[in-house]
């Protein structure tokens, strides 16, 4: 069944260049921010393939412009499987003239049979006053959470709704503890918020 077109996961990719294109090429300052790009796509009979990725990033400047995509895809195969789960903290100081941050979850199946694909992107954007770096204790805490994100996503095979469903309640429990890492963090070192965070959630199933 095909739930997702590609079309969908390209438009996630322009997103950010999209929304900056409202201001002269020559005029939208590059960087802001890293990427987290997760793809994970099987082929083969009777596999199972799962790709996560958890990243906390600080930035600063005139612009943030993060991307947290996660596509999960499967095709011409039987009994195969996909999940791919991105996971972004981002941590901006100052005033950015340009905000074009995007999230986007892609699931797609083609030409298959009793195949099933989950993607999840979850993105957490917080403003601070002042420069921001984790301490060695939230960077372990973090450490910590990423790996029980992939453990998560290794051991859940999206095979029916049920799956997905499970999925859909481990990975928001670990992104819940993740984004009270980093507000801990941001309290703890002398940093202020400014405005409330904002919380991005994308999850698609094939």
């Amino acid at each position: 069944m095909h739930r997702r077109s590609f079309a969908a996961l390209v438009g996630a990719f322009a997103l950010a260049g999209a929304l900056a294109a409202a201001a002269p090429a020559d005029t939208v300052p590059q960087g802001g921010g890293a990427d987290n790009i997760v793809v994970s796509s099987t082929h083969t009979d009777g596999t199972f393939v799962a790709r996560a990725r958890t990243l906390v990033t600080q930035t600063s400047g005139t612009t943030v412009a993060s991307s947290n995509i996660a596509d999960a895809s499967a095709a011409g195969c039987t009994s195969c499987h996909a999940t791919a789960v991105a996971v972004q903290a981002v941590v901006f100081s100052g005033s950015p003239r340009y905000y074009t941050p995007g999230n986007a979850a892609t699931a797609t199946n083609s030409d298959c049979l009793y195949c099933g694909t989950y993607a999840y992107a979850w993105q957490y954007l917080v403003q601070v006053d002042a420069p921001f770096t984790l301490s060695p204790a939230a960077e372990q805490r973090v450490a910590d959470l990423r790996s029980k994100i992939d453990e998560t996503a290794d051991s859940v095979v999206p095979a029916t709704i049920d799956d997905d469903q499970l999925l859909d309640l481990e990975l928001n429990g670990l992104t819940a503890q993740l984004r009270e890492t980093v507000d801990a963090a941001v309290s703890s070192s002398g940093t202020h918020e400014i405005g409330p965070p904002v919380v991005r959630a994308s999850i698609q199933r094939g």
